[in-house]
């Protein structure tokens, strides 16, 4: 019975942090198509719940294809690919907040939870040092599942020079540009947003006007 509860408590761990990962990643997803960074097609919310349905569904159904051949596994071995995946992930987040005040200037200028940047340049390299020696003491006896994960990253690699080209040939954007200024780009959209909105409003306001004088 003992035995059994580092399995439980590692099935209990790996399903909690799957719902906050799919929560947190699906948005991001969402974000990122509709800057068009990946396709329009994933930006599209469920009409009733208002939730990013198919950015759900592009990290769920790789996940599900991967169920069968890790079913034979141990929860441990499922736990610790979680974990590396998410301290991946926060190294790259930690790279990303060091480059942050510099590549984005105005969305740091127009943050609403700024940090000063002797702060944030230190949240960044303590992040990253944690989050390496974490990866470093989980990934010592897995190197192969760290090896999957840093081949899958490679591999998308080209797909996002692709979509670069793509975007810059059949539409005229420079997506590396745009996401450079990115705070003015969203600020215009939703400007652009709010005054459709405002316009539908007066429309349906017209249309209310002229049902009551028939």
């Amino acid at each position: 019975m003992i035995a059994d509860r580092p399995i439980s408590a590692a099935v209990v761990g790996a399903f909690m942090s799957l719902n906050t990962l799919y929560t947190a990643y699906s948005r991001q997803l969402m974000r990122a198509a509709r800057d068009e960074a990946i396709p329009l097609f994933f930006a599209k919310l469920h009409p009733e719940y208002q939730t990013p349905y198919r950015a759900i569904l592009l990290l769920a159904v790789p996940a599900l294809i991967m169920v069968p051949p890790i079913s034979s596994t141990t929860p441990v071995l499922m736990a610790s690919v979680l974990a590396m995946t998410s301290l991946i992930g926060a190294i790259i987040s930690s790279v990303a907040l060091w480059n942050f005040p510099e590549r984005f200037e105005r969305r740091y200028e127009y943050s609403i939870y700024k940090l000063p940047l002797p702060v944030l340049k230190f949240v960044a390299v303590a992040s990253a040092l944690v989050a390496t020696v974490f990866l470093a003491g989980v990934s010592l006896e897995l190197g192969w599942v760290l090896g999957i994960i840093l081949g899958w990253m490679i591999l998308a690699y080209p797909a996002y020079k692709y979509r670069v080209r793509s975007l810059r040939a059949k539409k005229g954007v420079d997506l590396e540009k745009r996401m450079k200024s990115l705070h003015d780009y969203e600020e215009e959209h939703a400007e652009a947003g709010s005054h459709a909105g405002r316009e539908n409003e007066s429309d349906s306001g017209r249309e209310v006007e002229t049902d009551a004088e028939d």
